[in-house]
């Protein structure tokens, strides 16, 4: 069974495949590369879009009050505040292309967590094509892994195996080296469900990750001590 095509995606869960610390993801937030997202449901709104006049001023162009419930943007300024809060009272929204929705009567803000935000599909998209290949600093780790000698023996992988064991690498640099198998498989690019799969060529593989059983991964501590060196 394949996975679902998601229409958006949870920020921590991106977050965690991006390997983002905070201050990167304020910053890109901050600069306007990357838009945040929040799903209403049910709530009561007047729906508009924005024009502009000749001298370049724009105003608001009321349509229409009634029960909105699907995905909606984030200001700037309340996602900014909401990265460093953790929380934020919002009361206007942005809709692509270039409407707003603003609540109404008794429904005057909806409180937006953290663990609300959401990235629209096609937003992950352009900031991983477009973004992310322009701020990234140019990373070798993974031609570490594509052929190399361990404890005597020679092992030779994939690109794409060489990522994942690249993430596993970085992820033990950091000091968290047990990473979920899935989130590997996605950060290196795998179209691969499970980590067998990517490896099933190469089952030598199993000596140099160790797996807990659980869904989790990480590189033998000796092969990461070996490659940090």
């Amino acid at each position: 069974m394949g996975r679902i095509r998601k229409a958006y995606y949870t920020l921590d869960e991106l977050v965690e495949i991006w390997r983002f610390p905070e201050a990167d993801l304020r910053y890109v937030v901050e600069n306007d590369l990357l838009g945040l997202s929040f799903r209403l449901v049910g709530s009561w709104a007047e729906v508009g879009e924005y024009e502009s006049t000749e001298e370049g001023d724009w105003f608001s162009v009321p349509h229409e009050h009634l029960r909105y419930d699907g995905l909606v943007d984030l200001h700037k300024r309340d996602a900014i505040a909401l990265l460093r809060d953790g929380r934020v009272e919002v009361a206007h929204f942005a809709i692509r292309p270039n409407g707003y929705a603003l609540l109404l009567r008794d429904e005057e803000y909806v409180v937006v967590n953290r663990g609300d935000v959401l990235i629209r599909s096609e937003e992950r998209h352009r900031f991983e094509t477009e973004v992310m290949s322009s701020l990234m600093a140019p990373v070798e780790t993974p031609k570490l892994f594509e052929n190399f000698t361990y404890q005597g023996r020679t092992y030779r992988f994939t690109p794409t195996q060489a990522r994942v064991l690249a993430f596993f690498f970085e992820a033990g640099q950091s000091g968290k080296p047990w990473q979920r198998g899935k989130v590997a498989l996605t950060a290196a690019g795998s179209s691969s469900l499970k980590m067998g799969d990517l490896f099933k060529r190469q089952p030598e593989w199993r000596d140099i990750v160790e797996h807990d059983g659980r869904g989790s991964y990480r590189l033998v501590p000796g092969l990461l001590r070996r490659q940090a060196a």
